[in-house]
């Protein structure tokens, strides 16, 4: 009896482990605008799934994810990041109570569908570092002058370095 007791309890612990909710991300180099129009109509049009809320400028979606006659939620984030003075796009999908694997079918099905309609992934845009001609001589142990520069009112969009930004300094 304690031995059946026991292993109920390891296949329920198994069990829980396969179906809780996680979240897979990924770093894309398509622009983020090319990449929310592709999710957007990927969640909706492709597969049907009901959009619960959405907002561009913050780059986040929720909706609901159908799969077998069950309903869960599912939550899609856009964002524009830089890593390694390159610029890149990631998206984390995260779909509640469902394994790991689900999440990953789904997120390839959506990077398929941006390869099929936009072609292959361009290469990640490089966002130089300011020169030290126009910081001044780097100091480890002086204060940041940039520090309190960023106006506080300006938007996510004017805080954005656009793609004429980098050419005008190519140009330069």
């Amino acid at each position: 009896m304690k031995k059946l007791i026991i292993l109920t309890a390891l296949i329920c612990t198994m069990l829980a482990s396969t179906v809780t909710s996680a979240s897979i991300s990924k770093e894309l180099t398509w622009s983020e605008s090319t990449v929310w129009r592709c999710a957007v109509r990927f969640i909706r049009v492709d597969n049907g799934f009901q959009i619960l809320e959405k907002d561009k400028e913050t780059g986040y979606l929720l909706f609901e994810f159908k799969d077998a006659g069950r309903t869960t939620n599912g939550s899609l984030e856009i964002l524009r990041v830089v890593k390694n003075d390159r610029e890149y796009v990631r998206i984390q999908m995260n779909l509640h109570g469902q394994p790991k694997y689900v999440e990953s079918l789904l997120f390839n099905k959506l990077e398929r569908k941006l390869k099929n309609e936009y072609g292959v992934a361009p290469t990640a845009k490089s966002v130089a570092p300011p020169s030290e001609s126009e910081s001044g001589p780097a100091d480890a142990n002086a204060p940041d002058s940039n520090a309190g520069d960023v106006d506080a009112d300006a938007t996510e969009e004017e805080l954005r370095i656009t793609e004429d930004d980098l050419n005008q300094n190519n140009d330069e």
